[in-house]
């Protein structure tokens, strides 16, 4: 079974899946409104720009300041979880061919 190539191909997304899911719960939890609003206390709340006052663009880069580092995360854990039940049946079939 480890000289299997399909146990390598179906194993090693499902580990990336775990090692994706252990550095998302490393990641900071995502602020409060209160704290940045305190954060972005001293910014200026009268210029204008596009996406709103600059006020409202650090408060959205507050709140949002982890998401662009979770996003791959999220992805490979995805991965790992949409290997487990193709794994979970080649082990099956493996271990019945080698019981019987």
């Amino acid at each position: 079974m480890l000289k299997s190539f399909w146990f390598y191909f179906y194993s090693i997304p499902v580990l990336l899946g775990i090692f994706a899911f252990y550095q998302i719960t490393q990641l900071p939890p995502r602020g409060r409104f209160k704290d940045a609003l305190e954060y972005c206390k001293d910014v200026d709340n009268e210029i204008i720009l596009s996406e709103g006052t600059e006020q409202d663009y650090c408060i959205d880069n507050f709140m949002n300041g982890h998401f662009s580092e979770a996003v791959p995360w999220m992805l490979l854990f995805l991965l790992g979880i949409a290997f487990i039940i193709p794994l979970c049946l080649y082990l099956i079939m493996t271990w019945r061919k080698y019981r019987y």
